[in-house]
């Protein structure tokens, strides 16, 4: 299957929830010029996501073939285990929101700035998981990202981006040298079925992590890494 591209995603900011997530007061003079600035950013902003629906031809103890790329993954080996196909995926703000976002000034409206850009990629990724749904046999979708664990480090962006056969630069996405990705607000994975609903936060033992979804899980850490199979 070709890669599926999303590109007219829709996107309304709600100015309580921005306000609420950045702990301004309601009514203020600093909550109407927040609001401008969301006002701003709604005009321009163009979310977009890539996907492309893959099988996976092959399982080792510590890595999967999906399409034509080797996945070097212990977690993903266990996660893949049981599952016919999965789905590599991009997401991004958008170069338009992104370029606008370098323009704003202050220290405050920065930050408004880049939590409107997560706005729009989480906006980008929910739109696009409702619509792989349908392919997929009813059971909860969850993600693996490259270099959220050591298990599956950052380097192996690069096999992503090859499994999105160009899907990542059709929504404007590039990589850099350190294998980053430009817009900077951009998100990649790949989705797969689990009845367990599978987070990667469940595995990370980084406390005090901002963007943690999920309680680290011992046991489930242990049945993952195989009793220490995997050095660590």
């Amino acid at each position: 299957m070709d890669a599926i591209i999303f590109d007219s995603i829709p996107f309304l900011i709600n100015e309580d929830h921005l306000l609420s997530g950045l702990k301004i007061k309601p009514g203020s003079n600093l909550a109407e010029k927040i609001k401008e600035l969301a006002r701003a950013a709604q005009e321009i902003a163009k979310p977009r996501a890539a996907c492309r629906i893959l099988p996976v031809m092959q399982i080792g103890e510590k890595h999967v073939v999906v399409g034509k790329e080797t996945l070097s993954s212990r977690v993903m080996a266990v996660n893949f285990s049981h599952v016919p196909a999965v789905a590599a995926y991009a997401a991004t703000c958008g170069a338009e929101l992104d370029e606008w976002a370098s323009s704003v000034e202050g220290m405050l409206e920065r930050y408004c700035a880049d939590f409107i850009m997560i706005l729009a990629v989480a906006a980008a990724e929910e739109f696009m998981k409702n619509e792989l749904k349908p392919h997929f046999s009813g059971n909860p979708l969850s993600s693996m990202q490259p270099g959220s664990l050591e298990d599956w480090p950052l380097p192996q962006q690069e096999n992503l981006f090859r499994l999105l056969d160009g899907g990542a630069a059709k929504i404007g996405i590039s990589l850099t040298e350190s294998f980053l990705m430009r817009p900077l607000k951009s998100t990649s994975g790949i989705y797969f079925e689990s009845d367990s609903n599978y987070s990667n936060c469940q595995l990370c033992q980084r406390e005090n992590c901002p963007g943690r979804r999920a309680p680290f899980e011992s046991e489930l850490f242990e049945k993952q890494f195989a009793l220490s199979k995997i050095p660590r």
